[in-house]
C-alpha cells in the first residue's frame, strides 16, 4: 500500500547525457542534496523565472 505523501506525486523518467549526469551529481554530492529533488528544484526555478529553452 502507498503512502498518503506518495499517492500525490507523479514519478517521471529523463534522459539527460553521461556527463550532465557526473556533473549534477558531483554537486549533490558535495552539497548534501539527492539528484531528484536537485532535478525537481531546478525545473521549479526555471518555472518561477519564466526561463525558456533555446532553440537551436
Amino acid at each position: 500500500m502507498k503512502k498518503k505523501n506518495e499517492e500525490s506525486m507523479k514519478k517521471t523518467t529523463i534522459r539527460i547525457p553521461l556527463d550532465a549526469y557526473k556533473k549534477i551529481a558531483h554537486y549533490c554530492i558535495d552539497n548534501d542534496v539527492n539528484v531528484q529533488d536537485f532535478l525537481k528544484m531546478a525545473a521549479l526555478h526555471w518555472i518561477d523565472h519564466k526561463i525558456n529553452l533555446k532553440k537551436d
